[in-house]
């Protein structure tokens, strides 16, 4: 949902309708956000979280996410801005799947009981 309001948000046109060229006009058009980049970077991204502790398969899954990104610039399909938004919408988004398994609280505060002790415990990572 957030990729489709962000392509009308957006509102850029591609390099051969010739109605606004590379201009951002919200509202105005559908194509701001490249679905093609987000949509084929997605597996790939998914690959490179799944195997975070195996370098050489994380590295190559990221390299491969840019693939269909750069067909798009090549192609003449989309501007870089459109792709770079469509990849990096991707990437939050695979990013966000893989991060609720971890506590990503940084300062944790919690009561404290125990026996006659009442108070505030405090715990802090980094």
């Amino acid at each position: 949902p957030i990729m489709l309001l962000m392509q009308v948000t957006t509102g850029g046109s591609r390099p051969d309708d010739g109605t606004y060229g590379s201009e951002w006009r919200p509202f105005q058009d559908n194509n701001g956000v490249s679905g093609h980049a987000f949509m084929g970077a997605v597996p790939f991204l998914t690959i490179a979280h799944m195997y975070d502790d195996v370098p050489v398969v994380k590295y190559l899954a990221y390299a491969a996410s840019f693939a269909t990104a750069w067909s798009r610039v090549n192609d003449n399909n989309h501007y870089l801005s459109q792709v770079s938004l469509g990849w990096y919408m991707a990437y939050e988004s695979a990013d966000a799947v893989f991060d609720a398994d971890r506590d990503a609280r940084d300062l944790v505060v919690k009561p404290l009981v125990e026996g006659d002790i009442y108070g505030v415990s405090v715990q802090m990572q980094w």
